[in-house]
This record gives C-alpha cells, sequence and structure tokens, in this order.
C-alpha cells in the first residue's frame, strides 16, 4: 500500500475584534473628568445571545466594578442588543443579549467613568467569545498633565516698538499616581 502524502487539512481563519480607536469626550488631563468614553472597533464575527466582548485598559478608567451605561451603533445603526458592565476598574465586558451583527461598532459609556490617572499612554486589549486571538495593546489615547502656570515674555518692551520674539513657558503639575 502506498502511503498519503501532503494531504489538506484544514485552516484556522482568525475572527478576531479589529480596532479603530478609544477615546475620551472632553478631557485628556490627569485628575480631570474624561467625559463619555468612545469605543471603535469591527466586529468580524457577529455576537450571539450570551456571547461576551472584553474591553480592557491599561489603566484605571472605570469608578467601580458595576453596571455601566453605553449606547451602541453597527454600522451606524443603533444596537441595544446587549449590557454592559465594568468587571474591574480596566474591565467593561459588554454581554450581548440578542445578535450583534459584524460591522463597525461605535460603543459610547456615559457612566461609572474616573477621572484621568497618571499622565502616559492609556492601551487597550479586546477580545470576544469568538474570536480564536484576543487583539492586545491598541492604540487608545494618551493622558496629559496640567498646566499650572504660563508665562510670557517679550525682546522689546517699549510702547511703540515692534517685538522681535515671544518666549512662552509653560509648567505643568506632577504625575498624579
Amino acid at each position: 500500500s502506498t502511503a498519503l502524502t501532503s494531504q489538506t487539512g484544514y485552516t484556522i481563519v482568525d475572527t478576531s475584534l479589529t480596532w479603530t480607536s478609544a477615546a475620551p469626550a472632553t478631557s485628556l488631563v490627569t485628575g480631570a473628568a474624561p467625559g463619555n468614553m468612545v469605543f471603535t472597533l469591527g466586529i468580524t464575527t457577529a455576537l450571539a445571545n450570551t456571547d461576551t466582548l472584553d474591553i480592557t485598559a491599561s489603566q484605571a478608567i472605570w469608578s467601580a466594578v458595576t453596571a455601566t451605561t453605553c449606547t451602541a451603533t453597527i454600522g451606524g445603526t443603533v444596537t441595544t442588543a446587549f449590557a454592559t458592565a465594568a468587571t474591574s476598574t480596566t474591565v467593561l465586558r459588554l454581554t450581548a443579549s440578542g445578535a450583534i451583527a459584524a460591522g463597525a461598532f461605535v460603543l459610547t459609556c456615559t457612566d461609572n467613568i474616573a477621572v484621568n490617572g497618571a499622565a502616559g499612554a492609556v492601551t487597550f486589549d479586546i477580545v470576544s467569545t469568538k474570536d480564536t486571538l484576543a487583539l492586545t495593546g491598541q492604540t487608545g489615547y494618551t493622558i496629559h498633565k496640567a498646566i499650572s502656570s504660563v508665562s510670557a515674555t517679550i525682546d522689546n518692551n517699549i510702547r511703540s516698538a515692534t517685538a522681535t520674539s515671544i518666549a512662552i513657558s509653560f509648567t505643568t503639575d506632577a504625575d498624579v499616581a
């Protein structure tokens, strides 16, 4: 008998989510209220009832482990087939209560949002129960130190003379831990 060789088996298809952005609506300053949190991502494989999607931040962005109010669109159409809750101060879990189609998904959360943490980059990991691989280290936004003082000087202080240079300096607060 002759052995079979080089036979086709199967291919694992990547069903991972895709990432576009995450950003607070109003402030990127450390210690300030950020406003609504807006996440934009792509759902590659439709979610069904009880499927979950976890969004994990690299620092605390949720005030408490509790239900969190969010609205969503998929492909520009409003969907209400889900519930959201912070399962920690870094993880938001969306649980489907019906079908959520594949497509461009925008999730806007309006409460339970912590004040901005320490200055620096905030990155995100996302994964759903339909994924074969988590999407990790995705670019979110950068929190900046607050400006505590501004000063300006000009090189010519005479009333009718024209200044040729202006120096402006900013002082920022220390990082908030």
